[in-house]
């Protein structure tokens, strides 16, 4: 399954799941932040070398490391 992580930039997705092995506290910031399944999200930038990736959710922008962007599943809406 894709991740967040391979998302190219420009491309609308729909989260999946967020992997259970993350610590209970990123996951329930990512919660907070509007990171749930079966919600919309949009690649807006990818930083080189692998830098963060910069996500649109509900309406807010968001820049998330590799580490965490590799635990976000998405599938293409």
């Amino acid at each position: 399954m894709k991740t967040l992580w391979d998302m190219p930039r420009g491309q609308t997705a729909e989260i999946a799941a967020i992997t259970q092995t993350l610590p209970q506290q990123i996951q329930q910031r990512l919660f907070e932040m509007g990171f749930e399944p079966g919600r919309a999200l949009t690649c807006v930038q990818r930083g080189p070398f692998s830098g963060p990736v910069v996500v649109t959710v509900a309406d807010c922008v968001y820049s998330l490391e590799q580490a965490i962007a590799r635990e976000i599943h998405i599938r293409s809406s």
